[in-house]
């Protein structure tokens, strides 16, 4: 089942990538991890920068402005200054983050042992036992069903910023987004360091293997 599923995912992200959703600082790390046997991804993002309206709940947050590369504190500036919305303006820098299937424990602690020895504290690996209707609801194979269990892993930098700028008024200065932008700008440098450093390491585990 694990290969099975493994090629569904492998074609979507094929799919992705050709749309321009997966992105590019990442994808080297993605094709990495899928040329392995034993694990596929399942989700990822680079690291972002974002004015998040929040709403309270999920599905009533959303972006107002966010971007996958170092942004111009002009241009967020204008995004921030023009909010007039009842709900409040976050700031946000987050790290990036790939969920990854092993196909075993064992595997699924190798890539755990190697995200724990560049600092990433964050990192966590967990597995699930899914019910018959749940694993055919949500992965259906060949229209078979039954009980499946899944290794998950996630790898994800411990870099972010999250600070509140706007609520029912705007509560910081130009000056002020600058100094976010500049500290987010550089973070999300030193995030794609960290990404090319875990692309090295987990390809001396393939080289060694």
């Amino acid at each position: 089942m694990f290969d099975e599923l493994k090629k569904q995912f492998l074609e979507r992200l094929e799919r992705e990538k050709q749309l321009g959703y997966v992105d590019k600082p990442i994808i080297p790390l993605l094709d990495l991890i899928n040329s392995f046997d034993n694990y596929f991804t399942l989700s990822s993002c680079s690291g972002r920068i974002s004015l998040f309206v929040e709403g309270g709940k999920k599905y009533n947050s959303y972006p107002l402005f966010k971007s996958h590369y170092p942004v111009k504190a002009e241009e967020l500036y204008e995004y921030y200054i023009n909010y007039k919305g009842e709900k409040p303006l976050i700031f946000k820098f987050e790290p990036f983050i790939i969920h990854i299937q092993a196909r075993t424990l064992y595997d699924g602690l190798k890539l755990l042992s190697i995200a724990q020895k560049l600092g990433l504290k964050y990192s966590a690996l967990f597995n699930i036992k899914l019910s018959d209707q749940i694993y055919y609801d949500k992965y259906e194979v060949n229209n078979k069903k039954y009980g499946f269990e899944r290794v998950i892993l996630y790898i994800m930098g411990h870099d972010r910023i999250e600070t509140i700028v706007y609520k029912n008024k705007h509560l910081v200065s130009e000056e002020y987004i600058k100094v976010l932008v500049e500290e987010a700008n550089r973070k999300l440098l030193k995030n794609w360091a960290l990404i090319e450093s875990l692309y090295n390491e987990i390809k001396n585990l393939k080289e060694n293997q």
